[in-house]
Order: C-alpha cells, then sequence, then structure tokens
C-alpha cells in the first residue's frame, strides 16, 4: 500500500505541471491541442474517477512522457479523475544503479521502483495497487476489457497496472 496523503502532498496535478513547463517544451502543450479523447471511452472512465487515483513519473526531456502526459491530462480534465505527477525526473549518467535517484528526481522513485519513463500507476483510494493480472476478466466464458484498461488506449506507454475497482 502507498501513502496516498504523502504522494498528494509531494506531487502536483498533472494540469499545473503542464503549466509549468508549456513554454519551455512546446511538444507537450502541441500534443494536448491536437489530441481528442474518444466520447465513449471518456463516459467509461467517469464510473471510475471518485475510485482511483492515477500517479504518473514523467521528464520534459522524454518523447513518451511529451506523447502520453497531455493526453491524462485531457482525461483529469473531462471525467474529473485525480491525476498526479512526479515530474522533473533526471538521470543520473556516473551511477547506473541509480537511474533517476538524482535532485530533483523525488524519493518516491525509489518507493515506486521507477525504471523506466512515463511510469503510468492506477492506485485505489486505499493505495492500493493492481496484481498484475491481465487487463482482461473472464465473463460468461469471454474475456471483456475493464473500462479502466481503456486509458491506455491511443498511448505509447508500458502497459498499465491496473487494478480492480
Amino acid at each position: 500500500m502507498y501513502d496516498l496523503e504523502k504522494i498528494m502532498q509531494n506531487s502536483e496535478p498533472v494540469g499545473d505541471y503542464l503549466s509549468s513547463i508549456g513554454e519551455k517544451h512546446p511538444s507537450f502543450s502541441r500534443r494536448k491541442a491536437d489530441y481528442r479523447l474518444d466520447g465513449r471511452i471518456v463516459e467509461e472512465l467517469k464510473r471510475y474517477a471518485d475510485k482511483v487515483i492515477v500517479v504518473i513519473f514523467s521528464a520534459e526531456w522524454c518523447p513518451d512522457c511529451a506523447r502520453n502526459v497531455p493526453v491524462l491530462d485531457l482525461i483529469a480534465e473531462a471525467t474529473g479523475m485525480e491525476v498526479r505527477i512526479f515530474g522533473h525526473l533526471m538521470r543520473d549518467p556516473l551511477n547506473p544503479m541509480e537511474r533517476w535517484w538524482i535532485p530533483p528526481s523525488p524519493p518516491e522513485v525509489r518507493e515506486f521502483n521507477v525504471v523506466k519513463i512515463p511510469l503510468i500507476v492506477v492506485l485505489n483510494r486505499r493505495g492500493g495497487r493492481g496484481s498484475g493480472r491481465s487487463s482482461r476478466t473472464r465473463r460468461r466464458g469471454r474475456a471483456s476489457k475493464r473500462p479502466c484498461c481503456r486509458f491506455s488506449k491511443g498511448l505509447r506507454a508500458p502497459p498499465w497496472n491496473v487494478i480492480s475497482v
């Protein structure tokens, strides 16, 4: 279990993060302006908005972050879902064993064992993380996608660690 109070205190809302980096990193704002969410997916995600918190680890120099973070901000705006970000991660070129653990990288990179970014984690409101199970569940003998897994539609990121809600 993760300490949600600590996460909320040490991270920032994804929209605030994007506002703070906008002029220096225009690829983020261009992506947000150009991307269109699927309305059906948004409606499904609204059902989960008060049940989950999305936590992102990101850096401004990361092209995959520039593709994913703005879309997550759009999702947060459209659904009311809480999306928090630990941004400004830095690599330590002299110590590959301590990949992200130099300032201004937050100490949470160790707690979440961040190896690659963007790392996008979905937590329940108790701070629980997914079990690592497949993003499909069995219903009446056939597989059906859980709506919260559809976050990843259109995103180029590692598979999400999705929880049952």
